[in-house]
This record gives C-alpha cells, structure tokens and sequence, in this order.
C-alpha cells in the first residue's frame, strides 16, 4: 500500500510459496518456521487456497504463553526426574545449601524454608519438586552432568539453560 496525496493505493503481488504454510501446521513448527524464513508473517492455506494470515504478532498472546508454560513445565519435571534418578536426595539438599550461600540473591534459601515448612509438617516431596530452573542447572553443572545432556561445555550449556530460565 501506497499513500499519495491522500489517496491510498495497492499493488497486485503474487503470494510466493514461501510465505505461505498449511492451517494446519502445530505452534512449535510454525516458530521454527518463522526462526528459519525471518518472516514476519504467513498466508494459511487449505488445499491450496489461501484462508487466512498469521503474523509474529499473533504469537503475543494468552493461548501461546500457556503453550509455553506447559513446555517448560513438562521440560522442568522431566528434569525433576531424571536428576531425581541420579543424584540421592540428600546430596541435592546439600549442594543446595551450598548454593544458598554463595548468593543472598539466589533462590535456593526460599526453596530451602519451603522444604523444611513441609518436612516439619510431614508434607514435603521429594526436594526435586521444590527446585527452580536455576538450581537444576547448578546441579547438572556441579555433578558434570552437562555433557550427557550433548554439551561440550557447562558455558555453552547455561547460555541455553538461560535462555529456558528467562522465559
């Protein structure tokens, strides 16, 4: 669209294949699409008509952060488990208390309190359950964990554990 003299106009522009992807197409393939072409938008096609648009800006939005918390929930209990399978509970509660206090900024003295108000009051779980992001990846890290997970080194693991962490 053009704007002259008050007067708006359009030109006729073929739709590339490349902008266009099926409605079908599930969330976390259509962000790897959006990663992959730096497009800021795709026609939704069906059976080869066009049927709709989405843009980057559709993504900011309640449905896709509750998509986003469900993967980082589901990412953050797997987690749970595996080092739960790993590393004996009393070793975790110590390497946290250590990390507690390195940092009065840390999280680990909050997590901490809340596993001991449940200990007394005989509800806690397993201590794996009261750990934030941060504190799974000072475990990996301490325990040299990192590299079953594929990474060559802890710095190259917390870049991406960082960016888990943020969101």
């Amino acid at each position: 669209l053009t704007a002259e003299n008050g007067i708006v106009s359009a030109k006729k522009k073929n739709i590339e294949d490349a902008n266009k992807i099926s409605y079908l197409t599930d969330l976390k393939e259509l962000l790897y699409q959006f990663k992959q072409s730096e497009s800021n938008y795709f026609y939704l096609t069906e059976s080869g008509n066009i049927n709709g648009l989405v843009s980057q800006v559709n993504l900011n939005s309640k449905p896709v952060y509750t998509y986003f918390y469900n993967l980082l929930s589901y990412c953050e209990i797997e987690l749970g488990l595996w080092i739960k399978s790993l590393v004996k509970e009393n070793e975790i509660i110590s390497l946290i208390s250590s990390k507690n206090t390195q940092s009065n900024k840390d999280l680990s003295f909050e997590v901490l309190e809340r596993y001991s108000n449940d200990k007394e009051s005989n509800t806690q779980n397993h201590i794996v359950e009261y750990l934030y992001f941060s504190q799974f990846e000072y475990i990996l890290k301490k325990k040299k964990l990192v590299s079953t997970l594929g990474y060559q080194s802890n710095s190259d693991f917390s870049e991406d554990f960082k960016l888990m962490s943020r969101l």
